[in-house]
């Protein structure tokens, strides 16, 4: 029983460790390059995504602030240009105009980040439950054990010669004086 109990011990503990055992997944949706034809694709997950774009001098890319749009899947993102030149978002039905883009920017990208729990995490989370059940099981058997054995003993405290009498003398009764 104690090892079956150490056992699930290890067991809750790696999952609590393992935190969910995540992976970081991206999606990049509709990339424009800068004077392109407009372009939409299809979101293939449902969540929030954002505009970000990369510029001639930074190889990185950056958020367009407010870009932010919770999509459904099914629904449409993209990139055109406005009658000014200008970039304009296409989330669903909505028209998002992206004026922060800087005079260098080369691309502009419909971005989703999410994290998905990975085979691992979910082998995890199944041990931890499995192991959850058998602690409680481990736990409830040691405190009936206990409870058992600890009713026997009080239950033996009753015969024993001295249980009401110390070094065996009867019980003394102090007289109190009543006014």
């Amino acid at each position: 029983m104690r090892s079956g109990f150490h056992i699930a011990s290890a067991l809750i503990g790696a999952t609590i460790l393992c935190g969910g055992c995540t992976k970081t997944t991206v999606q990049k949706i509709a990339r424009y390059q800068l004077g392109d034809e407009p372009t939409t694709e299809l979101v293939r997950k449902t969540g929030v995504y954002a505009v970000k774009y990369v510029s001639g001098s930074s190889s990185q890319s950056h958020k367009i602030d407010a870009s932010e749009r919770l999509m459904d899947k099914g629904e449409r993102l993209g990139f055109a240009t406005d009658e000014h030149g200008k970039i304009v978002g296409i989330a669903g039905e909505q028209r998002i105009p992206i004026y922060d883009l800087p005079p260098d920017a080369q691309s502009v990208v419909w971005y989703h980040k999410s994290k998905q729990q990975t085979q691992f995490g979910r082998e995890m989370e199944k041990a931890g439950q499995t192991a959850g059940e058998i602690g409680t099981v481990a736990a409830v058997g040691t405190l009936a054990g206990v409870a058992i054995i600890g009713g026997a003993m009080l239950d033996n405290q009753d015969d024993c010669a001295c249980s009401n009498s110390v070094n065996n003398q009867p019980p003394r009764h102090k007289h109190h004086h009543h006014r």
